[in-house]
């Protein structure tokens, strides 16, 4: 439907809303950078905006013949002598989709191309490279967990540390190639996964988990 067209003229608004003398604005066109569920929006100041060049996106789909909401959405452009690269994901739900997570991570790291001047460009060709969203990692054992008690210990410090050994990412980039060479800054945050939309609660029927992360690869100053 057209409810993207309705988040990014809201969040548009409230960048201008809030920073009316800095001139943010869109630098491309946001309806060649969404999947269902998921939207990238790039927005550069007036004083930055001439110096945004070479602007690409590419979406990879996950699901059956490259549709569904499960994939990436890319976008990449050069500042200055750096150029970045930021994909955007929403990967396979749930405690036992793990395997399937990382063969979506897989794909999407493989098929990200970017037409550049009549060529395509690697998503590894860039200096800095950022993977945020929804990686739907959730906890190792989680269905034998007790959703109540675990938000109970998460309020604790000793609770947070506990459960966080068993985030299913970062148990999988010590294990396997899952992210390996992408870095990771400590978590120290709550879970952002399940909350009530009624309240600022967490879900007490829904085992907590960090499910929406940020990764790169280069330097970010």
């Amino acid at each position: 439907g057209d409810m993207w067209k309705q988040w990014a003229d809201w969040i548009r608004t409230s960048i201008q809303d809030a920073l009316p003398e800095a001139g943010f604005d869109l630098v491309h066109d946001p309806s060649l950078s969404r999947l269902v569920g998921l939207l990238t929006l790039v927005f550069a100041s007036g004083r930055v905006r001439p110096d945004v060049l070479a602007f690409s996106q590419c979406v990879v789909g996950c699901g059956f013949a490259g549709a569904g909401n499960k994939g990436g959405v890319g976008v990449r452009w050069q500042l200055g002598r750096r150029k970045w690269c930021v994909t955007n994901v929403h990967l396979a739900a749930g405690t036992a989709a793990q395997l399937e997570r990382e063969a979506q991570f897989d794909t999407i790291s493989e098929r990200l191309e970017f037409l550049l001047d009549g060529e395509m460009v690697s998503a590894d060709s860039h200096d800095v490279s950022l993977f945020i969203g929804d990686t739907n990692s959730r906890l190792v054992g989680a269905d034998d967990l007790d959703a109540e008690i675990v938000v109970a210990k998460l309020a604790t410090a000793d609770g947070a540390k506990q459960y966080l050994q068993r985030d299913q990412l970062l148990v999988r980039r010590l294990e396997t190639t899952y992210f390996h060479d992408w870095r990771e800054a400590p978590i120290d945050f709550a879970p952002t996964y399940r909350w009530l939309k009624s309240l600022p609660q967490m879900d007490p029927k829904r085992v907590p988990a960090w499910t929406d992360r940020i990764l790169w690869k280069g330097p970010l100053t």
